[in-house]
């Protein structure tokens, strides 16, 4: 599996995934081959085939509490992998993926604000440390956490 930046010839792709695993997702202009302007999408791919997406945000700023370290502030809007192809690893990787890059842009705290949809919930407290909050949580509507240590780690 490779995770990757998105292109405009993904699009399509992008779409068609959204519409199979997460219909309530608006489609925007993927179809189109147009990808949203200030994001960052990240597509898993397998044999050719985008078996995930990411998009998300490096440039914002949380003002409400629960954010200990001063903006900018990554937001990951949007996971979605193909039902075929879950609990591989896919959802982390992309997730993994987007954390460095936040790493590399200065971002020191991510925020996972999922807009629900099937099994978020169970994926992110399933890709967590047994004994962590998150893999504990059942009702966390925004789940977060700093780029600064390696995953599992507090």
């Amino acid at each position: 599996m490779t995770v990757r930046n998105a292109t405009g010839d993904d699009g399509p792709a992008i779409s068609d995934l959204m519409i199979r695993a997460a219909p309530h997702f608006d489609t925007k202009g993927y179809p189109e081959q147009l990808l949203p302007p200030g994001m960052v999408v990240l597509v898993a791919e397998e044999d050719g085939r985008v078996v995930g997406w990411l998009e998300a945000v490096l440039d914002w700023a949380h003002t409400g509490p629960g954010a200990p370290t001063p903006p900018p502030h990554g937001y990951v809007l949007a996971v979605v992998v193909d039902p075929d192809w879950r609990r591989r690893g896919i959802g982390c990787a992309l997730l993994d993926r987007f954390v460095e890059e936040a790493r590399q842009a200065g971002v020191r705290w991510v925020f996972l604000l999922p807009e629900g949809g099937e099994g978020w919930r169970e994926g992110w407290r399933s890709s967590a440390p047994p004994d962590s909050p998150r893999s504990r949580s059942r009702t966390t509507p925004a789940a977060h956490g700093p780029v600064d240590r390696p995953r599992g780690g507090r």
